[in-house]
């Protein structure tokens, strides 16, 4: 910023191209004007920022699960970039100038197309119990039987307990059952499943958002 105390600029206010003349308590001044380019680069970069620390802090809390889940998602990728890279395009949406988590879309898990075509989800007695149905024609096709289920039931509250089971019951088991208690009777988590190789081959399905409880 240069001021002038004497000079020519002292009964001149205005812009002239990319200089500001001004006035303050009678000492004119010059300065150059701001770059609006870069005042919005930086608000989208401060809302980018918001976003990636919101998924971050997400994950940072279910790291077993997203590191079995995403392991085969891109190969020149580690486990837990794949899974910020995926949940930021289909996860995480803007709403009234805030980013939040779309709960159906987030996944824990990307590869084969999950084989489950029905299921039902219990709370009783300290406990959660999922079975499901499959579709026999895939599991076929990709030899699935051997698979495992991963579980992760996600408190909407990052401060509550996260509940789950990264190596649970065999796909053919059609069953399993994880411990669950809510901290309080408001709490709401959401419920995924989705299924990991069991021969070292570390491959998953995608999966799945079964609702919330």
């Amino acid at each position: 910023m240069a001021t002038a105390k004497n000079g020519k600029v002292q009964s001149f206010t205005g812009m002239v191209g990319n200089l500001v003349y001004c006035n303050w308590k009678g000492i004119p001044y010059v300065r150059s004007r701001p770059d609006v380019r870069n005042l919005k680069r930086s608000r989208l970069q401060v809302k980018a920022n918001s976003k990636f620390k919101k998924l971050q802090l997400m994950l940072s809390q279910i790291l077993p699960y997203i590191r079995q889940g995403f392991k085969n998602f891109n190969k020149e990728w580690t486990s837990h970039n794949s899974a910020m890279s995926y949940n930021l395009k289909h996860a995480i949406v803007e709403k009234d100038s805030n980013f939040e988590i779309d709960w159906s879309n987030f996944s824990i898990s990307r590869g084969i197309e999950n084989p489950i075509i029905g299921y039902t989800l219990i709370v009783s007695k300290g406990k959660m119990i999922i079975d499901w149905q499959l579709n026999i024609d895939h599991v076929e096709k990709q030899n699935l039987w051997k698979y495992r289920c991963m579980i992760l039931a996600y408190p909407e509250n990052p401060e509550n307990q996260v509940f789950g089971v990264v190596n649970g019951s065999l796909l053919d088991e059609l069953k399993h059952s994880i411990h669950f208690i809510k901290p309080t009777e408001t709490a709401v988590y959401h419920v995924y499943i989705a299924f990991l190789s069991n021969d070292g081959s570390s491959k998953s399905t995608n999966s799945i958002y079964l609702g919330k409880v």
